[in-house]
């Protein structure tokens, strides 16, 4: 009996061994976890930080770009007042002369008729 006695008291030291054991490992796999995480963490951050920055950035200049456009189309109104005036002035021009052409060619038609 005595030799039952010292296995299970060396089998009950054992599994406390590996308990121990096991803990200990535990433990170290969940620190190292923690701080993989927690350095992802930090880089999670800084890109939320950056991107919020470059957010910002965006909606200024989308501002600025949206100023500017008034820019040119008010600008492209005003001109665009005054090529139509240059274009209808030239047309002008050009519809007077072919009218007299045509008036010119008509005339000589008919001189031409009144001749034969």
């Amino acid at each position: 009996m005595a030799r039952s006695a010292s296995a299970s008291t060396s089998n009950g030291m054992s599994e406390l061994v590996h308990a121990d054991i096991f803990f200990f490992i535990t433990t170290i796999a969940v620190v190292i976890l923690t701080a993989g995480l927690l350095i992802l963490g930090i880089y999670v951050w800084k890109i939320v930080r950056d991107t919020r920055e470059i957010v910002s950035r965006v909606k200024d200049m989308s501002a600025e770009v949206e100023q500017d456009f008034e820019a040119l189309r008010h600008d492209i109104r005003d001109e665009g007042h005054k090529a139509k005036l240059v274009v209808d002035m030239v047309l002008g021009l050009l519809l007077r002369k072919s009218r007299s052409l045509v008036r010119k060619g008509k005339t000589s038609a008919k001189q031409s008729e009144g001749e034969n």
